[in-house]
């Protein structure tokens, strides 16, 4: 496992796994318009609509003074046009940390001993019991790796004018997907929460 680890890609195989198992996450049970991972502000429709904007996860909310003044400017402009409802955006940031990056390397890797065990290319006879342990494997990482994107992405970031660079970060806290609940639905939850 460790050495399969070793030889993942983090451009073709990491990266897009991540953004795969956040856009899943969010997507299930979503129950207000979702932005993945834009860009530029143009890319962020301007609609009253409350939407959800899933900022990529290798951006990780720390406050800074850079990203807090572009995220600033993606709010209130789309484009180079001022946005009508600049509101209506609630952008969610992932905690600082290579937690979720180290929990899909580890499913990544164990995904590839599976599919090497099936194709028969791992060396060595693996009896039943060795193949069910890798299978439980697969599925233990997987889920760890899911609930990382609900203890990761904490932060929802909406406009605020009182706020410093007119933005307020609410703190969601950890999160676990085993509860009936929906990322979105934590989001509007951790909204209604602070009025």
């Amino acid at each position: 496992v460790n050495d399969r680890r070793a030889s993942l890609d983090e451009d073709t195989e990491i990266n897009p796994a991540m953004r795969s198992l956040v856009e899943k996450e969010f997507r299930r049970g979503a129950g207000i318009p979702i932005v993945l991972f834009p860009v530029d502000g143009a890319s962020i429709p301007d609609t009253p609509r409350l939407t959800l904007v899933i900022v990529d996860p290798e951006s990780e909310w720390t406050g800074s003074e850079t990203l807090r003044e572009q995220i600033a400017e993606w709010t209130r402009l789309r484009g180079k046009s001022p946005r009508l409802y600049p509101a209506s955006l609630v952008w969610c940031f992932k905690k600082p940390g290579r937690d979720l990056r180290d929990k899909v390397e580890l499913w990544l890797a164990w995904k590839r001993v599976a599919q090497e065990i099936a194709e028969g290319t791992l060396g060595g006879d693996c009896d039943r019991a060795d193949r069910a342990e890798v299978h439980s494997k697969v599925s233990d990482s997987e889920e760890a790796a899911k609930d990382d994107v609900w203890g990761g992405y904490r932060y929802a970031v909406i406009a605020d004018s009182h706020e410093p660079a007119g933005l307020k970060a609410i703190d969601l806290g950890a999160g676990h997907s085993s509860g009936g609940e929906t990322l979105c639905g934590r989001v509007i939850i951790a909204l209604k929460s602070q009025a």
